[in-house]
């Protein structure tokens, strides 16, 4: 006999919601994602991301008419209480959402994460670490305009390529270093304009990446190079977020084994970091494969903790990662500045990485950790678990914790 999929609610259409939807999706259930806002949102750079895995989670997996696992996404649902025992969500609205399944899609300050922080006696709110980062686009036609910025979309092949070679440097990403300072540049999306960040000195206007602060880019640039002077003065309205170090979940699922954080709301790493969407990608890839296993409702604790036990680790390290590049870009000028040029410059007349060296054991550290961190993949981890562990326990009795019985309707 098989079992019927389980009905997952998660909150927040997020990188992180929208790819565990589809994978959750193709495991065979059904999925009702929850999203406060009136519209996708995030970071310029990543819109066109937040659209494709839209639309692969509303699109039909098959042609199996009412039997086919849907995923339905509400707009402008405010969740206000969250209640782990029932398995519930309750909007600002009144409505309330159940399911067999919550799961946490919805950030740093989501109310999933921040039941689970008050359910650890945790601090809710996120520490300063002194630097702010504002964010901006700019128009593909504009930047092709300026010599120096239409570089940035130069394509370069070997000298002896064929014509069906790859090339062997394309799209740019230019970043510069300063004290308490830096900036990147690179070309993103469906349409290639130019991100642009610029991070400063902490700023007092801690925002969001969907409301635009009232000053510019070039209204808070000092002396620098005259390629961030171009880029500020071509930029559109900028939002700036502060960068912080955020409380730590000690377990990312709940007491109560039916609700679990993935993404963001899950290990919250600092703004702009590089591999923010990559990760929370994984852990959507993560959760779907591990439910495409068993419907075993007695199993649903089972399976969040291998989630958290398999992919905690590797995001904690991931997270040092980001906040040391962060730091080795921003050092304040002194000595351990001098060394971080000097290592590069030696790179560079070397032919190597600018990252990688002989004499620097903590850039070479950082040029491992991003070698390793593009080498996984979490479908393989996750059936990883499930022939080591999850199979051997296929017939063995809850562990005490379960899921709810999740019986009322998504209506």
């Amino acid at each position: 006999m098989t079992l019927p999929g389980f009905k997952f609610v998660i909150v927040g259409a997020s990188t992180a919601g929208l790819s565990s939807a589809i994978a959750l999706k193709r495991a065979g259930h059904n999925v009702l994602i929850l999203e406060k806002e009136a519209q996708l949102g995030g970071p310029d750079s990543h819109k066109d991301l937040l659209r494709i895995l839209y639309d692969a989670a509303l699109k039909e997996s098959s042609e199996n008419g009412s039997d086919t696992p849907t995923v339905d996404i509400k707009f402008g649902a405010d969740v206000l209480d969250v209640d782990f025992d029932t398995c519930s969500v309750t909007l600002r609205s009144g409505e309330v959402y159940s399911g067999n399944v919550l799961i946490g899609a919805d950030g740093a300050y989501g109310p999933i994460r921040k039941r689970l922080l008050d359910e650890q006696q945790q601090p809710r709110d996120g520490v300063p670490r002194g630097l702010a980062v504002y964010s901006a686009v700019i128009p593909k036609a504009l930047a092709l305009k300026d010599p120096e910025i239409s570089k940035m979309y130069d394509v370069v092949y070997a000298e002896n390529a064929g014509p069906n070679d790859k090339p062997i440097e394309e799209n740019m990403v230019a970043f510069w270093m300063g004290s308490n300072r830096g900036a990147q540049a690179f070309p993103a999306g469906q349409d290639q304009d130019i991100v642009f960040w610029v991070y400063t000195p902490d700023s007092s206007q801690d925002g969001s990446w969907t409301q635009p602060v009232e000053q510019k880019i070039a209204d808070i640039l000092g002396p620098c190079d005259s390629m961030i002077v171009k880029l500020g003065e071509l930029a559109g309205p900028a939002t700036c977020v502060q960068i912080k170090n955020y409380p730590e979940l000690d377990e990312w699922v709940s007491q109560s084994g039916n609700t679990v954080v993935v993404g963001e709301a899950a290990h919250p790493f600092p703004t702009i970091s590089l591999q923010t969407y990559s990760i929370a990608i994984e852990d959507g890839a993560f959760i779907g494969k591990t439910f495409s296993h068993t419907r075993d409702p007695a199993r649903i604790t089972e399976l969040l903790n291998a989630f958290q036990a398999y992919r905690k680790q590797r995001c904690a390290v991931i997270d040092k990662s980001e906040k040391q590049y962060i730091d080795m870009m921003a050092i304040p000028d002194g000595e351990m500045q001098a060394g971080r040029d000097a290592a590069m410059r030696s790179n560079t007349a070397a032919g190597r990485n600018v990252m990688e060296s002989e004499g620097d054991a903590e850039l070479q550290a950082m040029w491992e950790n991003m070698q390793w961190v593009f080498g996984y993949d979490p479908a393989d981890d996750a059936d990883e678990w499930w022939v080591s562990w999850g199979r051997l326990k296929q017939n063995a009795a809850a562990s005490g914790r379960g899921g709810c019985s999740g019986d009322s309707d998504y209506q």
